[in-house]
């Protein structure tokens, strides 16, 4: 533990507040010694959120969660269903799963991207069937294909190939319907689809790296957000925002290009007829339309945390997870001099419920494993935070249910769903 970091906390009209704390893990992702968390740190009422308006785009700039201590919204550390074995039928044993949702009767399907295939569980975790197979024809997903899933609102799956940059369509059983290709945009770039807006029409991602290759050079990188037509054609540009920087680093004949430490990673989700953003590293999310017109933006006041406090807590932890060859590596690209940003990222994933409120996963160490959540409602007042099951990520929240992939420290995979408690508002 460090002693006394600073931390700077972002009060109303965009002002930062600069304060201590004695516990670093505790400011970054809420660790406390029981494995749930209902949350707020301090205690009282929060008081309202201020509502303003700066030139048509409504702010919404909470000083404090909503809930009072023991109020908020737990998640039970006992999964109520859990799907994964180390050993076993070999439906059971799942590889590379990047996405999992749970349906209304409670079936559970499963991106095994290891099989190239989306498996179904019916609700009491038994295998059902498999949809689809690797390869690269139709309904088929590639080899090194992340098999991700949205369910349409007709009950229909949407199902991403990125290794093809294609989107097959099943119906409700997983019949096959049809595929699509992806178009590249207006710019020539290839997009990949990110997920599916409540009309059809998708939500893509395009990469433009800076392409140089000098040793010693920062790469700075853009991302473009563009709205597609279910046949696979651009419709609109929603917007640019700066990705992750890389550095060019070579050392001993090897030249590799990792991210420069803290910096942050835009978070992007669809939300019915609108998309989210998180630009940056600070606590600002952006609500913009299908066209891309911002609509308002969400300011929870989360404290934040110098990078040079924590900068070498970070290089130690980040050296602890690798191998003795990547370690050589690292040890000297952590000790050149970097241009760290002034603060930890905010957070590093975001999701939606079923009532729309948007769930903000907090920034983590390399090598925590334990996860807190700040949740913000629909409206956009900061409700407060919530702290998942050790070692699971989470990939859906609905009404009474968490789902997410455990991981465990033998690597093994599993799917788990665990209640969510939202006792009723006093």
């Amino acid at each position: 533990m460090i002693e006394a970091e600073a931390v700077v906390q972002r009060r109303p009209g965009g002002l930062w507040r600069l304060s201590t704390r004695t516990d670093v893990r505790r400011i970054l992702v809420g660790i406390v010694a029981v494995p749930v968390l209902a949350c707020r740190q301090g205690g009282g009422d929060a008081g309202p959120a201020r509502v303003s308006d700066s030139s048509g785009v409504q702010i919404v700039t909470s000083p404090a969660p909503a809930w009072r201590d023991g109020v908020g919204w737990t998640i039970d550390a006992t999964p109520t269903l859990e799907i994964g074995v180390e050993s076993g039928e070999e439906p059971y044993q799942l590889n590379r799963v990047f996405d999992a949702l749970r349906r209304p009767d409670g079936s559970v399907l499963v991106g095994n991207s290891g099989t190239g295939e989306i498996r179904v569980f019916d609700a009491s975790g038994r295998f059902v069937r498999a949809i689809g197979r690797r390869g690269n024809g139709p309904g088929e997903f590639g080899e090194f294909s992340s098999v991700r899933i949205n369910l349409a609102p007709d009950g229909s799956l949407v199902a991403y190939d990125n290794g093809n940059l294609r989107v097959h369509h099943f119906d409700s059983s997983g019949t096959y319907l049809r595929t699509v290709r992806i178009a590249s945009t207006a710019d020539g770039l290839r997009a990949f689809y990110q997920g599916l807006f409540a009309d059809g029409t998708w939500l893509t991602l395009a990469l433009q790296p800076e392409l140089r290759n000098e040793p010693g050079v920062y790469l700075k990188s853009t991302q473009q957000l563009t709205r597609y037509g279910a046949d696979g054609q651009p419709i609109a540009s929603l917007r640019q925002v700066e990705g992750r920087t890389r550095f060019v680093h070579a050392f001993q004949s090897i030249t590799h290009y990792p991210f420069v430490p803290f910096a942050a990673e835009p978070l992007a989700r669809v939300a019915g007829d609108r998309l989210l953003i998180v630009p940056g590293g600070a606590p600002d999310v952006e609500q913009r339309d299908l066209d891309g017109k911002l609509l308002r933006r969400f300011r929870p006041a989360i404290d934040l945390v110098r990078t040079a406090d924590v900068y070498p807590r970070y290089r130690e932890a980040s050296l602890a997870t690798m191998d003795s060859a990547q370690r050589v590596q690292y040890e000297h690209f952590y000790g050149l001099p970097h241009p760290l940003p002034e603060f930890v990222p905010a957070f590093q994933g975001i999701l939606v419920d079923d009532s729309a409120n948007i769930w903000l996963e907090r920034y983590r160490m390399p090598g925590e494993t334990d996860a807190r959540w700040e949740v913000i409602s629909a409206d956009g007042r900061w409700l407060g935070g919530v702290a998942a099951p050790d070692r699971v990520r989470l990939l859906q929240v609905g009404a009474d249910f968490v789902l997410g992939r455990h991981l465990d420290s033998l690597g093994v995979e599993r799917i788990r769903v665990h209640a969510l408690r939202r006792p009723p508002r006093p």
